[in-house]
């Protein structure tokens, strides 16, 4: 019954930006449940405050920072539609 269903011309911006969201909320799922931390390298880090272990802990931390901005501002796309 609704598998054929189009959105109208006054539903169609809308309709085209959820798909958008949509689409990258996929992606977004899978990043989130595969996220992992780097509490490993910042205690070591922490714990042994060498050149070596801080630079570790850096390339550990930088995606990860890049990963929860990419999180935040897609929240923040979600915002936009309550």
């Amino acid at each position: 019954m609704y598998q054929d269903a189009q959105p109208t011309d006054s539903e169609a911006q809308i309709y085209n930006e959820v798909q958008i969201v949509l689409r990258q909320s996929e992606s977004i799922v899978e990043e989130l449940q595969g996220y992992k931390g780097a509490g490993k390298e910042i205690r070591e880090a922490i714990s042994n405050p060498s050149e070596e272990c801080q630079l570790r802990a850096w390339h550990a931390v930088l995606p990860l920072v890049e990963k929860l901005k990419r999180f935040y501002l897609f929240s923040l796309e979600l915002g936009k539609y309550r």
